[in-house]
């Protein structure tokens, strides 16, 4: 099944296309996550996936360019991961900043650290 992916244009620019894709991504899984009691941790909704998981959902993109584009992001302030495991596996959580929330309800222009 095909599906259409869209991305944040502004931060295509920025950050490059793979940032804008995995950004829209986590965004997609955390609203997803919503109504799911489980996913929420310190005041925000996470979504929880391991690199190869997101490659699975995201063929296009090589695990090393994901990995790269969550770092991509952090640095800019945009989402925010953290291990919430109670096992010790390579899962982890990702939501977004205050900063991206802003920007998605705004779109805004923002600084970013590039």
């Amino acid at each position: 099944m095909n599906k259409i992916m869209t991305f944040n244009s502004k931060i295509a620019t920025k950050l490059g296309l793979n940032a804008a894709v995995v950004f829209q991504y986590i965004g997609e899984k955390v609203r997803d996550n919503k109504c799911n009691p489980d996913s929420y941790h310190d005041d925000r909704i996470w979504f929880k996936a391991t690199i190869s998981e997101m490659n699975e959902d995201l063929p296009y993109i090589s695990c090393h360019s994901i990995s790269k584009a969550i770092k991509t992001l952090e640095e800019n302030d945009l989402i925010i991961s953290k291990n919430l495991n109670k096992q010790c596996n390579r899962t982890m959580s990702y939501t977004f900043t205050d900063n991206a929330t802003y920007i998605l309800n705004n779109t805004l222009r923002f600084n970013t650290k590039k």
